[in-house]
């Protein structure tokens, strides 16, 4: 009887934390990238370099705010874990696409400016 409970138990906890543990997917390999903007909420990527599907960016988009038009950008879902890595408008940086977004429950600012209408969860990446 108590080999059974053993069991029991053993299988149930293995059960239950097996299926809590998520594993990061990623649509993309390494890719290069520039930060347009990063006002409060809303952060601006341009893809500088690597391969990645057209699907994921808009191809070419003007900056309302400043007229200047750029090429194959991307707005950031996941603003906070940017935000937490202190990263700064003109920074050049290494991500991949894809994940699963953590709950953007960083303090930001209520300011709002246009962004690109596709937007992306990234990863930061040390790419070689």
């Amino acid at each position: 009887m108590k080999k059974i409970n053993l069991v029991v138990i053993l299988f149930t906890v293995c059960a239950i934390t097996g299926f809590q543990c998520k594993k990061d997917f990623f649509l993309t390999g390494c890719l290069q990238g520039k930060v347009i903007d990063n006002y409060c909420a809303d952060i601006i990527i341009q893809v500088t370099g690597g391969t990645y599907d057209p699907s994921l960016v808009i191809a070419s988009w003007q900056d309302p705010a400043s007229g200047i038009t750029y090429s194959n950008v991307f707005a950031v879902e996941n603003y906070c874990e940017i935000q937490k890595a202190g990263i700064m408008t003109g920074s050049d940086i290494s991500f991949r696409i894809g994940g699963y977004a953590t709950i953007n429950d960083c303090i930001t600012c209520l300011g709002i400016r246009p962004t690109p209408a596709k937007k992306n969860i990234i990863k930061l990446a040390s790419c070689p």
